[in-house]
């Protein structure tokens, strides 16, 4: 194991190493969110071939990964707290490659029920090793900008990868006529091969950086002294969670169903809504995700452990009016408006709690802290969103356009508790000890 060194020292990592590693750690997070995202694009294709309900396609959508996610993520950033992290890295790649892989043979909900399960277990690694391992390969005047490009691929291309998924969908329907094999089973084979080569090919290049002290004193700590901090700092860290979780239940809520409500309310073809969608994504994300962590950090430097938190807070307020109009908009271009604004608002919030987690308590308990900020957004936000919108969708009667009113009543019940929890987590701030 590579020998600790204290925060402040000079960095023996080479600088064009580090920013290497970064440029394959973002490629493997755009991988793992195409991966994630084109069982939504596919959703009809595979309930139609497997006779799903909504339901059942709302559990493989969400509930199936979180889950697993949300178990997994805790032991596995324990693990990479206090151990070489690469191997867990590339392993985990390799692992939901194959699951992908898997996914393209399965003929009933049970068994692409386990696939998405094992896909969830394989990406849990990814984020809490790459904010680890960004952490101690850069100092901290100098992390700021690797952690938001990083992060921002979750901004960038949580809708982004619509855009690549309708690619790939699109060369599988190609395909499939010649193949005669169905178009989301030839689109899964073709994106399970590059994942596996990425993880190969991380693990043959990336060097493993010598670790940082932070906050805790130390390069490593056990549970119970993770646990005690935890503890210690609850005022804190519980609204930082649950304010990020239920902005979560939002936005995951909107992407998982967004190009089933443009088909059935609008008449919009999935793929060509997807790739609309994508393009949106992409450049209300990237403003969100690397234009306003800068404004964030210009006010941390001047009120110091106040900007991160306080832009957080504007954030939600600014994202409550927009998640309840969408029932009111009336064709597709104003609901592509609300949900550009949408990314745009919620996606800042991965960029800005990386930040926050390296800046307030870096070192022996980074990776943890960050799968539970995962955990939070699998549990509140992928578990929930996509099956409470189908809940409250159903639960009353809209007319035509129920999937838009339930997303509307969805962001009413988790926005306005998401800015207290935030208003909360701000106030505490300067107590995190």
């Amino acid at each position: 194991m590579a020998e600790p060194r204290p925060a402040g020292e000079c960095h023996v990592y080479p600088q064009s190493a580090a920013w290497f590693a970064v440029a394959s750690l973002a490629a493997l997070y755009i991988i793992s969110i195409v991966d994630r995202i084109i069982f939504v694009i596919l959703a009809d294709r595979i309930s139609v071939s497997l006779a799903l309900s909504d339901a059942q396609m709302g559990l493989i959508l969400g509930l199936a990964f979180a889950v697993v996610y949300s178990l997994a993520g805790l032991p596995l950033a324990h693990w990479l707290d206090t151990r070489p992290r690469k191997l867990l890295v590339a392993g985990g790649v390799v692992f939901w490659g194959g699951m992908t892989l898997l996914s393209s043979f399965a003929n009933d909900f049970w068994t692409l029920l386990l696939c998405r399960s094992g896909l969830a277990f394989g990406e849990a690694v990814l984020t809490p090793a790459a904010i680890s391992l960004i952490g101690d390969m850069f100092s901290k005047e100098r992390r700021t900008l690797p952690t938001s490009i990083y992060a921002s691929i979750g901004g960038i291309f949580g809708t982004g990868a619509f855009t690549i998924g309708a690619v790939v969908v699109a060369i599988a329907a190609s395909l499939a006529i010649t193949t005669g094999w169905e178009v989301w089973r030839t689109a899964l084979i073709i994106l399970s091969a590059p994942t596996i080569m990425m993880g190969v090919f991380f693990y043959l290049t990336v060097k493993e950086p010598p670790r940082q002290t932070g906050r805790a004193g130390t390069t490593t700590a056990g549970m119970r002294e993770f646990l005690q901090f935890l503890s210690r700092n609850r005022t804190f860290y519980f609204p930082f969670y649950a304010g990020f979780g239920l902005v979560c239940c939002f936005n995951y809520g909107l992407v998982s169903w967004v190009p089933t409500i443009f088909l059935r309310e609008y008449d919009v073809d999935p793929t060509e809504s997807s790739f609309v969608f994508g393009l949106l994504g992409i450049v209300g994300g990237g403003i969100g995700a690397l234009i306003v962590p800068q404004i964030a950090m210009r006010i941390e430097r001047r009120w110091p452990g106040k900007g991160i938190t306080a832009t957080l807070f504007l954030l939600s307020v600014f994202l409550a009016p927009v998640a309840t109009l969408m029932p009111m908009t009336n064709s597709a271009l104003m609901l592509y408006a609300c949900a550009f604004f949408s990314v745009l608002f919620s996606s800042t919030w991965f960029v800005l709690g990386a930040l926050a987690i390296q800046f307030y308590a870096a070192g022996a308990y980074t990776a943890r802290l960050m799968a539970l900020y995962l955990l939070a957004s699998s549990l509140f936000g992928l578990s929930l969103g996509p099956v409470a919108l189908i809940a409250f969708a159903e639960g009353w009667d809209w007319g035509e356009r129920p999937l838009s009113h339930g997303l509307a009543v969805l962001g009413f019940c988790t926005i306005p508790v998401a800015i207290a929890m935030q208003a909360l987590a701000h106030r505490a701030r300067s107590q995190v000890t």
